[in-house]
């Protein structure tokens, strides 16, 4: 039963050279609920939320130029995604220009996740 909520924040500071990979275990089974995040500037970048075992959010656009934009896995991606394992690790990442475009500047990342199994 999902009864507590568990946020990881991450702001990082200055404009990015490369990808950034923020790795979370817990202790207890989670579930993905959303991601917010954006950059001070006007980027292409995005993110991409994966676990060892079921959790998987395929990468979406971040918000741009300090406006936040909540990031929530489809439908079948939160089907997939509960309850992964306890002591799982859990990969959440940047990629800071989206492949090939404007490096992201000021990014401030948090990610929401629902403990419990279901």
């Amino acid at each position: 039963m999902n009864e507590r909520t568990i946020t990881v924040n991450h702001f990082e500071s200055g404009t990015l050279s490369g990808n950034l990979v923020l790795e979370k275990m817990f202790p207890y089974p989670v579930t993905l609920d959303y991601v917010e995040a954006h950059a001070s500037n006007d980027t292409p970048a995005t993110i991409a939320v994966a676990g060892a075992s079921t959790m998987a959010m395929a990468a979406q656009t971040i918000g741009v130029s300090g406006a936040g934009k909540i990031i929530s896995p489809t439908a079948d991606e939160k089907a997939a995604t509960v309850g992964e394992a306890a002591n799982s690790l859990i990969s959440i990442t940047l990629d800071y220009d989206g492949g090939s475009g404007t490096a992201s500047e000021n990014v401030h990342i948090m990610a929401a996740f629902l403990v419990g199994d279901a």
